[in-house]
C-alpha cells in the first residue's frame, strides 16, 4: 500500500479513495443562504468567489484564512445556523482524530495561482496538508512543476503554489484541515 511507504511531509497532493455523494454535497452547499457566505469578484481575474466558514470558533472569527490557521483544530465547532447534515457526516466519518476548521468553496472562473500561509501560519502538517473534497471540479488544480491533480478527493500542501488559472465554470468544495490518521486513507495517486 502506498501509505506506509509515503512520507506525508515531503507531497505536494494524494488524491484519496473515499466515498462521497457528490449530488448531495452539492445540494447541501446550494442550500446555505447567499447571506451566510462571503462573496465578492475580483476583477482582475475575473474570478467570482464565495467562502464560507463551516465551522466556527469561540476565540474569533478571522476573514483572513491564513490567520485563521493559527486556532487550535479543537477550538473549532460546528455551526448551529447551518443545515448540513450529510457534510457532517461525511466529515465525521473520516479517520480524523480532531476535526479543525472547515472552509467551503464556490469560485466561478480562474483562481489565480497563489499560496495560503504566511510567516504567521503554523508550519505542523496538519495546518498545511488539508483534505479538499470537490463536489464540482471543472478543471485540475494547477501547481508548480507542471503538476495537473485532476482528483475530486485530494490531500494537497496549502502553503505550496496552487489554483485554478485556466477555469472558466464553477469549482466547488469543503477543505478539512485536522489531526488525520493519514495511514487509514486509501491513496490513488501522489504529487510530488
Amino acid at each position: 500500500m502506498i501509505n506506509n511507504i509515503m512520507d506525508w511531509n515531503n507531497i505536494k497532493a494524494a488524491a484519496v479513495n473515499i466515498d462521497i455523494d457528490t449530488k448531495q454535497l452539492t445540494q447541501e452547499l446550494e442550500s446555505i443562504p447567499k447571506e451566510l457566505w462571503d462573496s465578492g469578484v475580483d476583477h482582475e481575474s475575473n474570478t467570482s468567489w464565495n467562502t464560507i466558514w463551516i465551522r466556527m470558533n469561540d476565540v474569533a472569527e478571522f476573514p483572513d484564512f491564513k490567520l485563521a490557521k493559527s486556532i487550535p483544530h479543537s477550538d473549532w465547532k460546528w455551526r448551529d445556523d447551518l443545515t448540513i447534515p450529510y457534510i457532517k457526516s461525511l466529515v465525521e466519518s473520516l479517520p480524523i482524530k480532531t476535526v479543525g476548521m472547515i472552509r467551503a468553496f464556490i469560485l466561478t472562473g480562474p483562481l489565480p495561482i497563489h499560496v495560503d500561509s504566511n510567516a504567521s501560519t503554523p508550519t505542523d502538517l496538519d495546518y498545511n496538508l488539508a483534505l479538499t473534497i470537490a463536489s464540482k471540479l471543472e478543471v485540475p488544480m494547477t501547481m508548480p512543476d507542471n503538476i495537473q491533480v485532476k482528483e475530486k478527493n485530494v490531500f494537497f500542501n496549502d502553503s505550496i503554489p496552487h489554483g485554478f488559472p485556466n477555469a472558466t465554470g464553477t469549482q466547488m468544495s469543503i477543505r478539512i484541515f485536522g489531526d488525520f490518521e493519514y495511514d487509514k486513507f486509501e491513496v490513488e495517486t501522489v504529487y510530488e
